[in-house]
């Protein structure tokens, strides 16, 4: 009777034990979307319109663009490479673009990363990346984009 015992109380253990690490997953995966949750800002424009004012933007802020175009209504760009003054840090921003048509015209979703490589002497190659959660950036492209698009006619 008491191996019963034991092995039933075991087997209780092992289901709680179960319930607790998916729940501490799923909180980091909470965590962890919240963290790369995109940024957004809906323009009253069609998409075209908002990709180009959006590749304008991205000229005017300094970034460089790598890829996408209107059809997929995406943009991926990069801003320069900063560095500390023994140059043995290096700095950039990622931003991606994802342009989401919607009623009301269309959506722009940005999400910035800042990509780190410490000590590139020691060996090269290894970076880190961490998205920007609450950079004041976003809203320089948002307002950058809004002044590029051209005036909605007056009638």
């Amino acid at each position: 009777m008491k191996p019963f015992a034991l092995i039933a109380s075991a087997l209780c253990l092992a289901l709680a034990g179960c319930e607790s690490v998916r729940d501490a997953t799923s909180s980091v995966r909470e965590r962890m979307a919240a963290r790369t949750a995109p940024h957004t800002h809906v323009y009253a424009a069609e998409s075209r319109a908002v990709y180009a004012a959006t590749r304008s933007a991205i000229d005017t802020m300094g970034f460089s663009f790598i890829r996408g175009g209107p059809a997929q209504g995406e943009i991926d760009a990069i801003s320069g490479l900063n560095s500390d003054n023994s140059l043995r840090t290096t700095r950039q921003i990622s931003m991606k673009v994802r342009l989401v048509a919607v009623p009301e015209g269309t959506e722009a979703r940005v999400t910035l990363s800042e990509v780190i490589e410490d000590d590139f002497n020691k060996g090269a190659g290894h970076v880190t990346e961490s998205p920007l959660r609450d950079a004041p950036l976003y809203e320089v492209l948002f307002r950058h984009i809004e002044q590029a698009l051209p005036a909605p006619p007056k009638g």
